[in-house]
């Protein structure tokens, strides 16, 4: 008996991983599925479409429908998806630098660690709040993850964040915010309100923090190569182990 569970164990666990993988790979061929770069997109109906790690750069999705789509890690740079639907699709470390989501629907989209430098989001909807019309088709309270997201360029003009998770974003003086937006959330960028906050063994290299008020913060271990930190305030901060060298700006 116990050989038989055993037998029967090892096979179902190798037809999971068979199985997971021949999704990976199709998703790795996403292009090739949906056609050659010239196929028409836009407009389609796509929920529900698994696309992991897609490969679909400056592909023309506008319009499309795209609720619940898998697309973790997608290269979507230059891909225009404004007025899309992207209703609780999974974007997360998705790459959209320089992709169009003006005027998308992003309410519940898990952006976490998606990179949106130079990305366009001008009057995109990444909460509930939306007109008669369209609030019935949305989910109650579902607002867009952008934990970790790099916005670095961004236009986020005339969109409505405060119902966004924005802990650790990235955003640097080209990010254009909503007007009169300010995050109660740590975010990174110029000028950041991180006061007391537990930065320790973050990742900060690169990023301009010139004027942000650390007071406080713990920066244990975090790598600040290449970062901007002039004119920070840094008054009573622990900076034990903080990797640095001759590129961090003080």
């Amino acid at each position: 008996m116990f050989v038989f569970w055993t037998t029967l164990t090892i096979a179902v666990t190798a037809a999971v991983l068979l199985a997971e993988r021949r999704r990976r790979r199709l998703g790795r061929h996403a292009d090739r599925l949906l056609g050659p770069p010239s196929a028409p997109l836009r407009g389609g109906d796509y929920r529900g479409a698994y696309a992991f790690e897609g490969r679909l750069p400056g592909r023309d999705l506008r319009g499309a429908d795209l609720r619940g789509a898998d697309l973790r890690f997608a290269d979507l740079r230059g891909a225009d998806l404004s007025q899309s639907n992207l209703e609780g699709a999974d974007l997360m470390g998705a790459s959209l630098s320089g992709a169009d989501l003006s005027e998308a629907v992003l309410c519940g989209a898990d952006l976490s660690g998606a990179d949106l430098r130079g990305a366009r989001l001008c009057a995109a909807l990444l909460a509930q709040e939306a007109p008669d019309a369209l609030r019935q088709h949305l989910r109650e309270g579902a607002g867009a993850n952008l934990a970790r997201a790099d916005l670095r360029g961004a236009d986020l003009s005339g969109t409505d964040l405060r119902q966004c998770a924005l802990r650790w974003a990235r955003y640097d003086k080209l990010t254009r915010w909503p007007e009169g937006f300010g995050s109660t959330q740590p975010v990174l960028g110029p000028g950041a309100a991180l006061a007391g906050e537990d930065l320790s063994y973050q990742d900060l290299r690169g990023l301009d923090l010139s004027g942000a008020d650390l007071t406080g913060a713990d920066l244990t271990g975090a790598d600040v190569r290449e970062a901007d930190l002039r004119g920070a305030r840094l008054g009573d901060c622990v900076r034990q182990g903080l990797v640095e060298d001759e590129s961090t700006r003080w």
